[in-house]
């Protein structure tokens, strides 16, 4: 059996005995706002979550939501009790970016986690910020790499992040603490010591001496982002892509585009948000074209589920399950094909952009205005679309200008941005 497929079915098992053990204890379980593509929600603790349905118990009794129809799942932490929790508040805002590792893949996920071994196949890691439970595995095939030591400025880390997606590199490397750059063939991690097969031999380096570690994109694998797919937001940061998601309330499981297995309390969940044909991100869609003018000479290309610098998309200490970083002066323009009816969801400057920074959003539909903000801060913070009729609009365009403070900083995010079949 395939080490990737024999980890998953051991971790199944695993969860399935947690899945009994806590199926009679209602204190596990965690309560929701379930948000439906209509727009209406359903909030109370959730009982058990399948393919097929969401079941959210209300006042005594179990409400059961076809689970085509949910668009997003927001977990409450335990002090907010019943009360709705405004998805734009903070996950944790004691995390900052630069408090601990991420470790990248090709398949869109980012963790917070710190490398703990690496052989030819897989990746161990100990999860940073939720150390009480098991280390992860992430096969290696597609691993972009890990950041252990980043700037605490956001420029600075825009630029190591995006040396992860260098397509140029033909081997893998590493990046010391003092700045020193050593490539060569990746030997492995064990013991606290990561060794590099080089021109000059092999070099072995203690782990606490690395900042970065990128592996060749010449022998990373990419799967193909199945239509139908979950991304689950944890409160920690960390963001994963997964095929499919169980849960009784109380435990998450999933399955990653790596056939791995995930397994986690569900109470280190922020969001599961839930994409198929009929609910899209913005982001996935194929682009038409793309204009960026910026005001002063710096260029900034848009960025796909990351911000223009290269980072995790963050809005007030908060990461976003999916969205488009860009800058002032942008246009980005996407063909609808008349396929959808509604889109939906919110934007606002990078926390990065802090402390200034100032745009206007505008999205337009074959030429005409739908909707466009007032001046944005980071001091004003996110603010939500409204639900923008698209029907039968063949070409969406989403233009950045810039506002009253010329472009200083204005690194804009265009968050959890999903359109919706006519049928929704």
């Amino acid at each position: 059996m395939p080490l990737a497929l024999r980890t998953f079915v051991e971790s199944l098992g695993i969860a399935i005995s947690l899945l009994i053990a806590l199926a009679t204890n209602a204190d596990a379980q965690v309560s929701v706002v379930a948000q439906n593509v209509d727009g209406t929600s359903v909030s109370g603790r959730l009982e058990q979550l399948t393919a097929q349905q969401v079941f959210v118990r209300v006042d005594g009794n179990v409400e059961p939501l076809n689970a085509d129809r949910v668009l997003r799942l927001t977990t409450l932490r335990a002090s907010d009790g019943e009360a709705v929790r405004d998805h734009v508040l903070e996950h944790d805002p004691s995390s900052s970016v630069s408090a601990t590792p991420w470790l990248l893949t090709s398949t869109g996920d980012w963790l917070r986690v710190q490398p703990l071994m690496i052989d030819e196949e897989s990746v161990a890691a100990r999860w940073s910020r939720i150390p009480d439970q098991p280390p992860l595995t992430v096969p290696l095939e597609v691993c972009r790499g890990a950041v252990l030591k980043l700037a605490g400025d956001p420029y600075r880390q825009g630029i190591e992040f995006l040396s992860l997606f260098d397509d140029k590199q033909t081997t893998d490397r590493i990046v010391l603490q003092n700045g020193d750059r050593i490539a060569g063939e990746f030997a492995g991690l064990e013991n606290g010591k990561l060794q590099l097969e080089t021109a000059l031999g092999t070099t072995s380096e203690a782990i606490e001496q690395v900042r970065l570690i990128a592996f060749t994109p010449e022998l990373i694998s990419t799967p193909d982002l199945p239509e139908t797919h979950v991304r689950v937001v944890f409160r920690d940061g960390s963001l994963l892509r997964l095929k499919s998601v169980l849960s009784n309330g109380g435990v998450l499981l999933g399955e990653t585009l790596a056939d791995a297995a995930v397994l986690l309390p569900l109470e280190h969940v922020a969001e599961i948000w839930f994409f198929d044909a009929d609910r899209v991100p913005v982001s996935s869609l194929p682009v038409a074209d793309t204009k960026v003018t910026p005001y002063l000479s710096v260029k900034r290309s848009p960025q796909f589920d990351r911000n223009v610098l290269g980072g995790p998309l963050r809005v007030r200490g908060s990461s976003v399950a999916s969205g488009i970083g860009t800058s002032s002066g942008s246009e980005i323009s996407f063909s609808l094909d008349t396929r959808f009816s509604t889109l939906l969801g919110r934007v606002a400057l990078e926390d990065a952009a802090a402390p200034a920074g100032s745009v206007q959003f505008e999205v337009i539909g074959d030429g005409n205005t739908l909707w466009r903000s007032e001046t944005v801060t980071v001091e004003s913070g996110p603010v939500e679309l409204p639900r923008l009729d698209v029907s039968g609009v063949t070409s969406l365009v989403l233009k950045v200008d810039v506002a009253d403070r010329g472009s200083v900083r204005d690194i804009a995010n265009w968050c959890d941005l999903v359109v919706l079949k006519s049928s929704q």
